[in-house]
């Protein structure tokens, strides 16, 4: 399994390419963005393992 870190929500996580503070303004409008909690992250892995 791959886990990608813009799955998470770029408003909590500031490792997450959307939120660097230094990108131009709109750099990544039309980009699909992470909604996830780290918990919800967790509980999808958990699933996948549960279901391997």
């Amino acid at each position: 399994m791959h886990f990608d870190l813009g799955v998470l929500d770029f408003h909590r996580f500031r490792a997450v390419m959307f939120a660097r503070q230094d990108d131009p303004s709109g750099k990544w409008d039309g980009v699909a963005k992470g909604k996830l909690s780290l918990d919800e992250a967790a509980s999808v892995i958990r699933q996948a393992d549960e279901n391997a």
